[in-house]
């Protein structure tokens, strides 16, 4: 990143609103930091001997001090700190009227070479009060002499104050701890969850379940971003994304947490995501691992891609395969409850042919004792009259 270019009213620093205007990066009212112009330096004093090679090495500090601040301002500007922006913004104009001072009393000193931009996050908020350690190292290269002003005593008094403010909760420093999070994602996250007091324990149960199943780091801090971009959006539900037909998928066929939330994102992007889940959805029904199928077709999807029908074998152990399993099982079990069934009618159907049976021969064998009693018993009565008429006569 270049500082700027010589254009007739000295240098132009990249980003930087020309005089009168307002910064277009900034939604702030007022107008931004005025730039005086000033006169081009002549060709032949570019290179002058006689500026001081401290002179040169403050002048060069900065700069660099005016493209972290401007980088902070955008950052602030990006996370909804307005005031904080603007205040950054006047620290952004007291640090060019510094530079433009030095290059009007030496001239030919912005043909240093410009300073290249920090090579981690180009900002300079990812720790506590660092805006204000930044004002102090401008100041400290103006030298310690230079009273501070009053723009850069409020900009200084309100990041003290806003450091003061911020707290961050207990269970947030263990889980930036726990996944190795940067302090940027911790301190998001931190704010999202204040303003989600009601489901504040089972939201951070559910970015727990998330983050677990995730081993990169880098792939942590995408996951966490994505979840606390649904949570200012008022659509976090859980760990399997806020997509409906995503978190049925994910429990008809077991995707993890990580999967389910990255192809809810991918959905996002598409012109069609209801066609697109019901092409998904015959893939991971033939394969035996179905999250590690839609990691594979992430990269389809963010690309525009097609998601072709599915023509692949059935994998053994899919939820196909499962389904055919269970359909034969059941029909075999209905076989034997079918044979089970016939075989107890029939013993049924023996068991009274056979009590049929021992009833008629147990009746004929009474209606034989009933002749023969009678008979005997008839035969009896006989004879007692027999001996009867016998005494009578020989009495």
């Amino acid at each position: 990143m270049s500082f700027g270019q010589p254009n007739g009213l000295g240098m132009q620093p990249p980003g930087f609103p020309m005089m009168g205007t307002r910064p277009p990066w900034f939604g702030l009212r007022g107008p931004a930091p005025a730039m005086a112009a000033q006169p081009q330096a002549p060709a032949a004093l570019t290179n002058e001997p006689d500026i001081p090679d401290e002179i040169r090495d403050q002048y060069k500090h900065l700069r660099e001090d005016m493209i972290k601040v401007e980088g902070a301002a955008n950052e602030a500007e990006a996370n909804g700190d307005t005031a904080g922006a603007k205040f950054k913004m006047m620290l952004l104009g007291d640090v060019n009227e510094k530079i433009q001072e030095m290059e009007e009393k030496y001239p030919g000193i912005q043909n240093a070479p410009a300073p290249k931009p920090p090579e981690t996050s180009g900002t300079i908020a990812n720790q506590p009060n660092a805006a204000a350690l930044h004002q102090m190292l401008a100041m400290f290269h103006a030298g310690q002499a230079t009273p501070l002003t009053l723009t850069q005593q409020q900009a200084m008094l309100y990041d003290k104050q806003k450091a003061a403010e911020r707290k961050m909760e207990p269970d947030v420093i263990e889980f930036q701890a726990q996944y190795s999070l940067q302090e940027r994602h911790a301190w998001s996250l931190n704010e999202q969850l204040k303003e989600r007091n009601n489901t504040y324990d089972d939201d951070l149960w559910a970015l727990h379940e998330i983050m677990r199943k995730c081993n990169n780091t880098a792939q942590r801090c995408d996951l966490l971003n994505m979840n606390v971009r649904w949570m200012k959006e008022g659509k976090f539900c859980g760990p399997y994304s806020p997509n409906p037909l995503v978190i049925k998928a994910a429990k008809k066929y077991n995707l993890d947490p990580p999967s389910a939330c990255k192809l809810a994102d991918a959905l996002e992007q598409r012109d069609d995501p209801d066609t697109d889940m019901a092409r998904l959805d015959g893939h991971l029904a033939r394969s035996n691992k179905p999250s590690s199928l839609v990691m594979m077709m992430l990269k389809t999807l963010k690309n525009g891609g097609n998601i072709g029908e599915a023509s692949s074998p059935v994998a053994i152990g899919s939820y196909m395969h499962k389904e055919e399993s269970r359909k034969e099982t059941a029909k075999r079990e209905d076989r034997k409850r079918s044979r089970s069934r016939k075989n107890r009618s029939r013993s049924a159907r023996r068991r009274s042919h056979s009590r049929g049976r021992g009833r008629r021969d147990e009746g004929d064998r009474g209606r034989g004792r009933n002749r023969n009693g009678s008979r005997d018993r008839g035969r009896g009565r006989n004879d007692s009259r027999d001996r009867g008429s016998r005494q009578s006569w020989q009495g």
